[in-house]
């Protein structure tokens, strides 16, 4: 009977957070959004699209620095994008305009700036304190070589990590 209690009570404690974490922005993982553009000319921006629902007041960063397999490098810069009040939807596609001189975003907030180079330039976005990345969601760059590199990130280049030019 106390295995069969037990079982009950970890089975529902599961579910329970589960339910309670289930609009975190910690459930985000890798490759629930994607880059769709890159803009390194005349206002700086690029545009995302997200394949999950995002919950409200979720904070995704952004950078430009380069990977080096256990932090970021500090010589370039970073935003961070708040997804505002509302949820956001699956398919959903997230404009970033003016990221080098007066950002705005489609949804919500963004803080911050970036100045995108046409070239050897990398983006990054992931989940976590500035700098500091918990989860890696996306990457884009015009060269492979930008990233630094993506050990460690959980990108997979052609998939997660998309290298095109801007």
């Amino acid at each position: 009977m106390k295995v069969f209690g037990f079982g009950f009570s970890l089975f529902l404690v599961i579910i329970l957070a589960f339910l309670l974490s289930a609009g975190s922005n910690t459930f985000l993982r890798t490759a629930d959004i994607s880059f769709l553009s890159v803009n390194a000319t005349n206002g700086d921006g690029f545009s995302i699209i997200t394949f999950v629902n995002i919950s409200p007041g979720t904070i995704i960063r952004f950078t430009d620095s380069e990977w080096n397999g256990n932090h970021f490098g500090i010589d370039e810069n970073d935003v961070s994008w708040n997804t505002g009040g509302g949820m956001i939807k699956a398919g959903s596609v997230i404009k970033f305009e003016n990221v080098d001189f007066a950002p705005s975003a489609s949804y919500g907030t963004i803080n911050g700036k970036l100045k995108i180079s046409k070239k050897s330039e990398a983006i990054f976005a992931y989940l976590g304190s500035s700098r500091m990345p918990v989860k890696f969601l996306a990457a884009v760059a015009n060269d492979s070589s930008a990233y630094g590199t993506l050990a460690n990130t959980g990108l997979v280049d052609g998939v997660s990590a998309l290298t095109f030019s801007f």
